[in-house]
């Protein structure tokens, strides 16, 4: 049961990095519903969907690399049930992933006047 919460407590932090660095050799070229960071304000230019989702791969990255390493100190050094432990884990690193949206907006929104 020990490795299921290690592999539940991981895939956000793991999840980030891979598409960081899957987006930061791929973007998605042209301006699409279906794949990359769709908001209104990436999607106005061309020019400002490829800066949204460069910056956006960018910050996954840096944030999953971030986060990874902390995680697993939070898991070795507490001592608490684990479930407890996963739910801390879990809350951090989505409110990671929900903190990169204002950034790139706010950065879209003064570098393009959007």
């Amino acid at each position: 049961m020990a490795v299921f919460y290690w592999i539940i407590d991981l895939q956000i932090p793991l999840a980030m990095i891979v598409i960081g660095l899957l987006f930061r050799q791929w973007i998605p070229k042209k301006i699409n519903h279906v794949i990359g960071y769709r908001t209104k304000r990436s999607m106005s230019s061309q020019e400002a969907w490829e800066y949204a989702n460069r910056r956006f791969a960018g910050l996954w990255l840096k944030l999953g690399c971030f986060l990874l390493p902390l995680i697993i100190l939070i898991k070795l050094l507490l001592p608490f049930k684990p479930e407890y432990l996963t739910f801390v884990n879990t809350s951090l690193a989505l409110a990671a992933m929900l903190l990169s949206i204002p950034i790139v907006e706010k950065e879209l929104k003064q570098k393009f006047n959007l």
